[in-house]
């Protein structure tokens, strides 16, 4: 392998010289072919690329730079961020980024970055993450119409209704909580009911129970609010019949 990379590299940089930029990044694009994990190699293509205005060939690189970026969230989006410029119509530029946005907490930035694609688009884990960011980013009435468009897919998602609802109860907002909980107790009734969201691992029932272990991005609970929380919840559960 080392062998195959020093004859590559030395053909591209004599490209380069000679003013042959695509066939040197033809070289620098079989590098990164040759040693797919090492980022250094991606960001050579797309820095070249970029240089040449492929600006396919460019986004490519820094999106797979910025996977390779395991362990700086930071050094992450910025790759995101380049690959996203380049080709701002691209979903997976859009996802990736909005993604490493919400590690770092920034759910508002996250939910302007996928807003941008949101009204046609139907994939499944796009909505997922628009809606999640939305709702950490208390933009609740949004969140609820992605939720809402995902059910009437057939692909909707009880967990994160019950995170909405729970969302709507630390606002006080009473009777949306209400009318979710009503939803989600609709579309779990019919054949093929909505399943517990493929993101996440904890059980939707346990979060809601435990409203402080859903949206933690949020202002942490008091005991007199979980209180208040709970109680509200037996009022709105009293109010439908789950045996329907």
């Amino acid at each position: 392998m080392e062998e195959s990379i020093e004859q590559f590299t030395a053909a591209a940089l004599a490209y380069e010289m000679s003013g042959k930029g695509e066939d040197a990044l033809a070289c620098f694009v079989r590098i990164a072919q040759i040693d797919p994990e090492n980022r250094d190699r991606h960001v050579a293509v797309a820095e070249l690329a970029e240089r040449l205005g492929n600006h396919a060939a460019a986004a490519r690189g820094y999106l797979r730079a910025g996977q390779l970026s395991t362990r700086n969230t930071e050094e992450a989006i910025e790759y995101y961020a380049k690959a996203q410029k380049l080709a701002p119509a691209d979903r997976s530029a859009a996802l990736l980024y909005a993604q490493a946005l919400l590690r770092k907490g920034d759910a508002a930035a996250a939910a302007a970055q996928l807003a941008r694609l949101s009204d046609t688009e139907k994939d499944i884990p796009f909505l997922e993450t628009y809606a999640d960011a939305l709702m950490r980013s208390s933009q609740l009435d949004a969140a609820r119409a992605v939720l809402e468009r995902m059910t009437n897919q057939g692909a909707g998602s009880a967990e994160k209704l019950f995170d909405l609802a729970t969302g709507y109860l630390r606002a006080g907002e009473d009777a949306n909580a209400v009318d979710i909980l009503s939803v989600t107790k609709k579309a779990c009734s019919r054949p093929g009911a909505i399943p517990s969201s493929p993101m996440r691992s904890t059980s939707s029932s346990n979060r809601f129970r435990n409203p402080s272990a859903s949206l933690s991005s949020g202002r942490p609970f008091t005991a007199k609010s979980i209180a208040r929380q709970n109680t509200l919840k037996l009022s709105a559960l009293s109010s439908i019949d789950f045996r329907e």
